[in-house]
């Protein structure tokens, strides 16, 4: 699963776990992505999410656009986490 993480960018919890972007295989096509989704658009559903596959693209969604994406610790593999 470390290969699906991208440690570009993080958001560190109140906890001090730092939490990454991760991609997702999508059930119907088969492609890997990393999920990000507008602001209160449902982002839990996946017709309300775009997936891109360049890190630098989930950047700019999340840093500039206000976009959320999928995120997880590293170490931890049960807990999966959004922002």
């Amino acid at each position: 699963m470390e290969d699906r993480i991208s440690t570009r960018f993080w958001f560190e919890h109140s906890s001090g776990i730092r939490l990454y972007p991760y991609k997702l295989r999508d059930n119907r096509t088969g492609h890997l992505a990393f999920r990000v989704a507008e602001p209160r658009a449902g982002a839990n559903r996946v017709v309300n999410q775009l997936q891109l596959d360049d890190v630098e693209d989930v950047y700019r969604h999340v840093m500039q656009m206000g976009w959320s994406v999928r995120i997880r610790p590293i170490d931890q593999k049960s807990e999966i986490v959004r922002t």
